[in-house]
């Protein structure tokens, strides 16, 4: 996963017209790691199924 296994933040953008900026925060498990998607301060975060890029 990351260094230490600690959680991994990835800054990205949707791609919307215009581009929505968006976080990817991917936390160490076992298995498979568990990924929120971050948007707005208010909105509530989503989980995402992990993708292998």
């Amino acid at each position: 996963m990351g260094r230490d296994d600690r959680p991994v933040t990835v800054p990205i953008e949707v791609p919307t017209d215009p581009p929505t900026p968006v976080t990817v925060r991917a936390a160490p498990g076992s298995g498979v790691p568990r990924c929120l998607l971050l948007g707005a301060a208010d909105e509530e975060p989503q989980v995402v199924a992990p993708r292998p890029y």
